[in-house]
């Protein structure tokens, strides 16, 4: 909502609608990107943090862009992100999955939630 009133605010002084998209989408990129540390840094997740830095560089570089350009490698570059990351989750999960499996149930984890401190821990 901040941005939005950012943005608003500055395209009532007379910001062209390419400097807007430009300015909307770097904003975006940095409060995404933020968000994602942020949760990195409260679960441990390692995914999580690198995918919130890559989220913030791509949207810094992309600021550099024309706005086709810049649609284009936040496409490919910010979606592709999020599958790279996608991808490295399910194979670490698969591999914690793998070497830990017969010890105990799931539901017998510490503190009682399910994953226990797998789930929380570093990737």
């Amino acid at each position: 909502m901040s941005v939005s009133a950012i943005i608003g605010g500055l395209a009532g002084h007379g910001l062209t609608n390419a400097q807007i998209a430009v300015l909307s989408n770097g904003l975006s990129c940095l409060v995404v990107g933020a968000l994602y540390m942020a949760g990195a840094a409260m679960t441990r997740q390692r995914t999580w943090f690198v995918l919130g830095a890559w989220i913030v560089l791509v949207g810094g570089f992309s600021t550099a862009l024309p706005v086709v350009q810049l649609y284009l490698l936040m496409s490919l570059g910010g979606g592709g992100g999020m599958l790279v990351a996608a991808l490295v989750s399910r194979l670490r999960l698969r591999s914690r999955s793998g070497s830990r499996s017969g010890s105990r149930s799931r539901d017998a984890s510490p503190g009682g939630q399910p994953g226990g401190e797998d789930e929380l821990g570093t990737d």
